[in-house]
């Protein structure tokens, strides 16, 4: 917030991108209110292109480790 207001950037000028992932979804949210922008409007946008990886709900939100053991669980 302090770089936002040094540099004199204004709020509408602002954009939140952000990968559709829960806690990306959450983490923006909070980013958005902070800055006084509304969540649900054109400044703030889900991307698909930054989703790091999706294996379903089933593992939304899981440790990498668990993740990867359930995944050799699930190979043989």
């Amino acid at each position: 917030m302090q770089e936002i207001k040094e540099k004199k950037i204004l709020p509408e000028n602002v954009r939140i991108c952000y990968s559709p992932f829960s806690r990306t979804t959450d983490t923006a949210k909070v980013v958005a209110d902070v800055l006084g922008i509304s969540f649900d409007s054109c400044q703030s946008k889900a991307m698909l292109e930054l989703r790091e990886r999706y294996f379903g709900p089933s593992f939304e939100l899981l440790s990498h480790d668990k993740v990867s053991s359930s995944l050799t669980i699930m190979s043989f």
